[in-house]
Protein backbone atom coordinates (compact mmCIF):
# COMPACT_ATOMS: atom_id res chain seq x y z
CA UNK A 1 0.00 0.00 0.00
CA UNK A 2 1.32 3.43 -0.91
CA UNK A 3 0.54 6.74 0.78
CA UNK A 4 1.43 10.35 0.05
CA UNK A 5 2.50 12.78 2.78
CA UNK A 6 2.45 16.40 1.57
CA UNK A 7 3.08 18.40 4.71
CA UNK A 8 5.92 18.69 7.21
CA UNK A 9 3.53 17.69 10.01
CA UNK A 10 2.85 14.40 8.25
CA UNK A 11 6.59 13.64 8.12
CA UNK A 12 6.76 14.42 11.83
CA UNK A 13 3.91 11.95 12.45
CA UNK A 14 5.95 9.23 10.76
CA UNK A 15 9.09 9.97 12.77
CA UNK A 16 7.06 10.12 16.00
CA UNK A 17 5.51 6.73 15.14
CA UNK A 18 8.98 5.27 14.59
CA UNK A 19 10.22 6.60 17.95
CA UNK A 20 7.16 5.54 19.93
CA UNK A 21 7.29 1.99 18.53
CA UNK A 22 11.05 1.57 19.02
CA UNK A 23 11.65 1.00 15.32
CA UNK A 24 14.97 1.41 13.54
CA UNK A 25 15.70 3.23 10.29
CA UNK A 26 18.26 2.50 7.59
CA UNK A 27 19.20 4.64 4.59
CA UNK A 28 19.39 2.55 1.40
CA UNK A 29 20.62 3.38 -2.10
CA UNK A 30 17.78 3.24 -4.67
CA UNK A 31 19.83 1.02 -7.03
CA UNK A 32 21.51 -1.12 -4.36
CA UNK A 33 24.93 0.42 -5.06
CA UNK A 34 25.87 0.90 -1.40
CA UNK A 35 25.34 -0.91 1.88
CA UNK A 36 22.44 0.31 4.04
CA UNK A 37 23.42 2.85 6.70
CA UNK A 38 21.67 2.91 10.10
CA UNK A 39 20.20 6.36 10.82
CA UNK A 40 17.77 7.76 13.38
CA UNK A 41 14.12 8.78 13.10
CA UNK A 42 15.14 12.40 12.49
CA UNK A 43 16.22 11.25 9.02
CA UNK A 44 12.55 11.09 8.06
CA UNK A 45 12.13 14.81 8.74
CA UNK A 46 15.40 15.50 6.92
CA UNK A 47 14.19 13.45 3.94
CA UNK A 48 11.03 15.57 3.86
CA UNK A 49 13.10 18.77 3.83
CA UNK A 50 15.23 17.36 1.04
CA UNK A 51 12.11 16.54 -1.01
CA UNK A 52 11.24 20.23 -1.10
CA UNK A 53 14.42 20.92 -3.11
CA UNK A 54 14.23 18.13 -5.70
CA UNK A 55 12.20 20.11 -8.27
CA UNK A 56 11.28 17.00 -10.26
CA UNK A 57 14.49 15.12 -9.56
CA UNK A 58 14.79 11.80 -7.76
CA UNK A 59 16.78 11.34 -4.54
CA UNK A 60 19.26 8.47 -4.56
CA UNK A 61 18.30 7.17 -1.10
CA UNK A 62 15.16 5.77 0.49
CA UNK A 63 14.54 4.74 4.10
CA UNK A 64 13.50 1.33 5.37
CA UNK A 65 11.91 1.18 8.82
CA UNK A 66 11.67 -2.08 10.76
CA UNK A 67 11.99 -3.69 14.19
CA UNK A 68 15.65 -4.60 13.80
CA UNK A 69 18.70 -3.57 11.87
CA UNK A 70 19.00 -6.02 9.04
CA UNK A 71 21.07 -6.33 5.89
CA UNK A 72 18.49 -4.64 3.70
CA UNK A 73 20.24 -4.41 0.37
CA UNK A 74 17.41 -4.23 -2.15
CA UNK A 75 16.90 -1.75 -4.95
CA UNK A 76 13.95 0.59 -4.43
CA UNK A 77 11.84 -1.37 -6.92
CA UNK A 78 12.55 -4.69 -5.16
CA UNK A 79 12.11 -3.11 -1.72
CA UNK A 80 8.59 -1.95 -2.64
CA UNK A 81 7.68 -5.46 -3.79
CA UNK A 82 9.19 -6.97 -0.63
CA UNK A 83 7.50 -4.59 1.82
CA UNK A 84 4.07 -4.78 0.20
CA UNK A 85 4.25 -8.60 0.47
CA UNK A 86 5.60 -8.54 4.04
CA UNK A 87 3.36 -9.74 6.85
CA UNK A 88 4.87 -7.38 9.43
CA UNK A 89 3.11 -4.02 9.89
CA UNK A 90 6.31 -2.73 11.50
CA UNK A 91 8.27 -2.76 8.25
CA UNK A 92 7.74 0.06 5.79
CA UNK A 93 9.55 2.38 3.40
CA UNK A 94 9.79 6.16 3.26
CA UNK A 95 10.71 7.66 -0.11
CA UNK A 96 10.94 11.24 -1.37
CA UNK A 97 8.39 12.40 -3.91
CA UNK A 98 9.91 14.23 -6.85
CA UNK A 99 7.61 17.25 -6.44
CA UNK A 100 7.92 17.51 -2.66
CA UNK A 101 6.62 15.39 0.17
CA UNK A 102 7.09 11.76 1.03
CA UNK A 103 5.62 8.45 -0.02
CA UNK A 104 5.34 5.64 2.51
CA UNK A 105 4.98 2.01 1.42
CA UNK A 106 3.66 -0.73 3.70
CA UNK A 107 1.74 -4.00 3.65
CA UNK A 108 -1.11 -2.61 5.77
CA UNK A 109 -2.48 0.82 6.60
CA UNK A 110 -0.64 2.47 9.48
CA UNK A 111 -1.99 5.24 11.78
CA UNK A 112 -0.05 8.02 10.03
CA UNK A 113 -1.16 6.99 6.53
CA UNK A 114 -4.23 8.78 5.16
CA UNK A 115 -3.87 9.81 1.51
CA UNK A 116 -3.59 6.74 -0.73
CA UNK A 117 -0.99 7.00 -3.49
CA UNK A 118 -1.39 3.79 -5.48
CA UNK A 119 -0.44 5.90 -8.53
CA UNK A 120 3.15 6.22 -7.26
CA UNK A 121 5.77 3.97 -8.83
CA UNK A 122 9.40 3.44 -7.79
CA UNK A 123 11.66 5.56 -9.93
CA UNK A 124 14.15 3.86 -12.26
CA UNK A 125 16.89 6.45 -12.05
CA UNK A 126 17.97 9.09 -9.57
CA UNK A 127 19.83 12.30 -10.18
CA UNK A 128 19.91 14.00 -6.77
CA UNK A 129 22.50 13.16 -4.18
Amino acid sequence: MRYFHRRKEEAEEISNYVRSHGLVVAKCHYAQEAAPVPVDADSIDELYKRSETLWGGSFIYYLVVSTKVEGYDLSLKDAVIDVEACSSPDKFLVVTHQDGGLVSVSSASLPFQAEAAEWWKPYRYADCD
